[in-house]
């Protein structure tokens, strides 16, 4: 209620009225501006930590959280909320070996970071002894790069630097044996290496912000896709989350957006 001075009451709808409420009041904003349907659910989004799975929006391989990873990030279109990781026990488990052994594929993720820590935005086969592991590393304690790691050995870094705190759209292909790794721009490869040896596929799975070790990221990620087959050799439309989604949904056998309304704590 408001007082006749103009004051904003709780509980109250006039002072010295008596009609006061008896019940339980919580959650209580007051913002000057409209906010749209998701500006919403961000404020009662923000803060919470996810303890339980990231849906898969295409298969059925959901995402397993590992240590509490915070909803508090505003994604890369600027909408939705998405994790921020600690860089001390966060991180995702997507419950398979995602990426094709020897068949063409493209792997996308965002992100974010300012860390100045080295680090890895995705692993997969990366098990005690484990051969043919591939790895994309943040090299933030020496140039802030992304370096990829595969089958022992480092294979070439790019010359985009991460840990700006800007959003950062990486993509990882293969074809024919050839991989490919770009940062931004989806015309031209930054990292390019020619294999014939097929990525593990029998140790650790894909993991998203880990290896198995200490080195995980802290930052944020979002938007974690892969698809099996010929490799994409165009960029999709980022001009909003809407159509981003429906392009990505098109064409991914998996798809781990990371949003506020496709985790659950």
């Amino acid at each position: 209620g408001e007082s006749a001075t103009g004051v904003l009451m709780l509980g109250s709808n006039k002072a010295g009225a008596g009609q006061f409420w008896n019940g339980n009041l919580d959650e209580v904003f007051y913002i000057y501006s409209v906010l749209t349907p998701t500006q919403i659910a961000n404020l009662y989004t923000s803060g919470r930590f996810i303890a339980g799975q990231a849906t898969d929006q295409i298969g059925s391989s959901h995402a397993t959280a590992n240590g509490s990873p915070e909803m508090d990030a505003l994604g890369p279109f600027g909408e939705e909320l998405v994790p921020t990781f600690d860089g001390v026990d966060d991180w995702f488990d997507t419950g398979g070996s995602q990426l094709p052994a020897s068949d063409d594929f493209t792997f996308d993720v965002w992100v974010k970071t300012t860390s100045a820590a080295l680090s890895y935005i995705a692993t997969q086969g990366w098990g005690t002894n484990s051969v043919a592991r591939l790895g994309l590393a943040h090299l933030g304690a020496t140039t802030g790069v992304i370096r990829l790691w595969f089958d022992s050995a480092a294979r070439g870094d790019t010359t985009t630097v991460v840990n700006d705190g800007d959003w950062h759209l990486v993509r990882l292909t293969r074809t024919s044996g050839e991989f490919n790794l770009y940062v931004d721009d989806m015309n031209t490869a930054e990292v390019t290496y020619d294999s014939a040896t097929a990525i593990n596929v029998a140790s650790t799975n894909l993991r998203i912000g880990n290896t198995t070790s200490t080195l995980l990221l802290p930052g944020s990620m979002s938007d974690v896709s892969v698809e099996s087959g010929t490799a994409q050799t165009a960029a999709d439309d980022t001009a909003d989350r809407a159509t981003y989604e429906a392009a990505i949904v098109a064409r991914a056998d998996h798809y781990w957006p990371l949003t506020a309304d496709t985790v659950n704590a």
